[in-house]
């Protein structure tokens, strides 16, 4: 099967697209009492969704040909985040977690 997959598109394999976390950086400490979470994603797809701590999934908005999620009501502690995006196939492409901090100044 990748031989016929290979002959039809020049590769040995044909990656999916991801999405990825942009902003909060790994490891990054936020400060402010709200956060507006920034995602890259290649193409158009029908939705972005974002899990913050394993939470359920949250609609993501699009403008600036970036992805966005306007965060707010939260608490110091450590936290982590997973984007997803629906595959052509109807599978989800995720990202890997993504950890960051949260310290509120007083």
């Amino acid at each position: 099967m990748k031989k016929a997959l290979s002959r039809l598109t020049g590769n040995a394999a044909v990656a999916e697209p991801r999405p990825a976390i942009d902003y909060p950086l790994p490891g990054e400490t936020v400060a402010s009492s709200s956060y507006t979470v920034r995602l890259s994603v290649p193409g158009a797809p029908e939705r972005v969704d974002l899990s913050i701590n394993r939470s359920p999934w949250l609609p993501c908005r699009s403008a600036a040909g970036c992805h966005w999620y306007d965060w707010s009501g939260y608490t110091d502690g450590k936290y982590e985040l997973i984007a997803r995006i629906p595959g052509p196939d109807g599978r989800w492409t995720m990202t890997p977690p993504l950890k960051f901090t949260v310290a509120l100044k007083p």
